[in-house]
This record gives structure tokens, sequence and C-alpha cells, in this order.
């Protein structure tokens, strides 16, 4: 389904994170049209993706050692959360991209680099992720098994996303005593089948499928150690869980833009209001006001523990450090969740009935927010930010994808 994208033009080389958020502003402005109908016939985002991959965005967290621009993790971060406010399809797509270019930067050895980000730069390819099923549990599906000097890789993964629109896949996998690793295979490889997933009713052009393993050969010098797993907070956890933030707060500002919009040109005040403008009533009024300063909130933490992150040492982290992160990275991905849903429902409470006409679409924000905040929920964010500030030891900061 995708193909590098050096047939149709070179790709673009990113070099400013000025340039990367005008290049994410226009993959934004080019998946509005058309974004309604998509959701409703859960047709796929290919013309954005092939147009995002062409501009360079998927290259933007390769350092320079690789030929890329080494872009900061605010920078990733902003650009999933610009398009996400306008098609968070697009958004999760490009999460699972970056967290796995993340991954072999933390994991994979200067060879292994070297062969996997360099398409990514040269011909726009892309990364999809088929990681924990069960993330509470520490054993995962996929088995890797000894076939000869190497491994074949046998299993199932459900719920992926995106699969059949990137080039490569990271799977997680377990041997037979137990030990955790990563094996990034190419989307074509023999063995490999992607079947349909049941639908959700949420984000429904991520193309939700479920990846099959039969005897794919795996050379051993392809395993990739996942010790940051098995307890041990770590740098990648939280980079994910910022993205997961970004597309919640993309959302939400999309439902709240999408509600002040429709409020002050359609909306009617209630019988009562003494106003001939439902813009003007003061229960409509304090009700925006409370949006606005939850998204504000929202987007400033976001922001805040973005640039937290790009002030860390990548890989594993010391326990104060850790739960210092943690409670910052929860913190923002729990506002942007809460305010995401709470935006989504309150647009059709001040809109009025007109609002829920098929035709506009606004019911795609509060489906998108309530489907992605169940993988990380808010009550299991406060935790982490408790955790912290009364000084209670233990694990913390567990996300996954």
């Amino acid at each position: 389904m995708s193909q590098p994208v050096t047939d149709q033009e070179p790709v673009r080389l990113i070099q400013t994170a000025d340039e990367a958020l005008g290049i994410a502003h226009a993959v934004a402005s080019m998946a509005m049209a058309g974004v309604i109908q998509r959701d409703a016939s859960r047709q796929l985002p290919l013309a954005g993706l092939d147009y995002l991959s062409r501009q360079g965005l998927g290259g933007i967290g390769i350092p320079a050692t690789h030929g890329g621009p080494g872009l900061s993790l605010a920078a990733q971060s902003e650009t999933v959360r610009i398009i996400s406010r306008v098609d968070p399809a697009l958004g999760l797509i490009l999460l699972n991209h970056f967290s796995v270019v993340r991954l072999l930067l933390d994991r994979a050895s200067m060879e292994q680099q070297a062969k996997l980000l360099g398409p990514v730069l040269r011909e726009g390819q892309r990364f999809g992720s088929a990681g924990p099923d069960f993330p509470e549990e520490q054993t995962a599906p996929a088995l890797l098994q000894d076939a000869g000097p190497g491994y074949q890789l046998d299993g199932q993964k459900i719920q992926v996303l995106g699969a059949r629109m990137a080039h490569w896949l990271a799977i997680r996998a377990a041997d037979r005593r137990g030990n955790l690793f990563w094996v990034v295979i190419p989307r074509n490889a023999a063995g490999l089948q992607i079947t349909d997933d049941p639908a959700g009713f949420g984000l429904r052009s991520t193309d939700r499928v479920v990846v099959n393993l039969a005897q794919i050969p795996v050379p051993a010098v392809d395993l990739l150690p996942d010790q940051g797993l098995a307890g041990q907070p770590d740098f990648r956890k939280f980079f994910i869980r910022l993205l997961q933030a970004a597309v919640d707060t993309g959302i939400a500002r999309a439902a709240v833009e999408d509600a002040t919009g429709f409020v002050r040109r359609f909306a009617r005040p209630w019988v009562d209001a003494k106003t001939h403008k439902a813009s003007e009533d003061p229960y409509t009024l304090s009700e925006f006001g409370r949006l606005y300063l939850e998204l504000d909130a929202a987007e400033t933490a976001l922001v805040h523990a973005a640039k937290n992150l790009d002030l860390l040492p990548s890989g594993n982290l010391d326990a104060g450090t850790s739960a210092r992160t943690a409670a910052l990275v929860a913190g923002a991905r729990a506002l942007a969740a809460e305010t995401a849903l709470l935006a989504g429902e309150k647009l059709f409470e001040l809109s009025g009935s007109r609002s829920t006409l098929a035709g506009q679409g606004f019911d795609r924000h509060w489906r998108n927010a309530r489907a992605h905040t169940l993988a990380s929920p808010a009550r299991r964010m406060y935790p982490d930010v408790g955790q912290h500030y009364l000084k209670v030891p233990g694990v913390i900061g567990h996300s996954w994808i």
C-alpha cells in the first residue's frame, strides 16, 4: 500500500524547527480537505501521509550523525499536536514512527541505525509499531525461537495501527528464556500477514489491524534488547507518553474551536437567556471560559514537559529524575485527556441540537478522544504525579503504545 516516495520527488531535508512546524501546518491544511468524509467511511489518509513523508517530517528526529537535523523532542511533539488538531489518525501514525526512531536511537547499534534510518531520509520510508498487547504482563504473544544461527519469529499482534501504511514494523517479542527484544522487519516480509481487526468507533482512519507472524527468519544481529520494559523507567517511555498527550491536546483544540465557531454563527440562545445571541448567554460564557482555561493549561503542560525531556540524557534514568519526569509528562497526559473528553462533550451541550447533524462531523472529536485516552486514562496518570510529590519510592512512568 505504501511505497518509497522517491518515484514522485526527492525527499526534503528539514533543517530547523520553524521549518518543521511550517510543514506540519501545511500537512494539516491538506488533511483538512475531506477529513469528515474519511472518518465517516474509514478511508486511510494516504495522500496526507505521503505528503508528510515527501516533506521530510519523518526524519526530523534523526541526528546529524546519520544525516538528519536532530530536532528537539519539543519540535516533534508540536508537529504531532498540529497535525492531530485536524486528523488524529495522521498524528498517531507519526507518533508510532517517531517512537520507533527513538527506539533505534536508544537500542540499536550504529550499523543497525544506518541501515534503518537512512531510508527514512532518502526515501521517506515510515515505521509502524506492534508493541505490548497487555502491558502489565512481562510476556509477549510474539515468540522468538532458535533457528540455526539466528531465530524465527512467530505469533500475533492485535490492535496494531497503521501497519499497512508503514514500510517497516517494529515487533516486540520474547525468546524461550523470557528475554524481551524488539525486531524491525519489512512490512512485506515473507510470513507476515495483515488482516482487519474489528473496527472501533474512534480513530477510524488509522486502519486497525491484526499482524500474524509465521516463521519469519531473524538474524541474531538484528535483535534489539528491550531491557527498558522490564520495570526500569526509561527515556523512550516518557517520550511516547508525551506524544500521546500531543494527540489529545490537538483533539481538544479542534473541539474547542469547532464549538466556538458554531456557537458564534449558528447556536440559538436558551429560551430564558434574555439575549438574542447564544454567545452572549452568561452561562455559555462561563463554560467557554472554563474550556479555554483547561485547554491553555493542557497546552502549557505539554510544552513544559517537552522542554524538560529535551534537557535529559537519553537511555535509562535515575530514580529521582524518573520521578520528576514522570510527574511532568503524566500531568500533561492527564490534562490533555480530560480536556479532550470535556471539549468533545461540551461542544454539543453549548452548540445545541443542530450540532448533532451528521454532516457537521463534530462527533468525531469525542469518539477520537474517547478511543485514544483508553490506552492511558487520566486516572492512571495522577498517581505518578502524587508519587513524585509525596516521595513514594517505586517504579513509575510505565508507558506503551
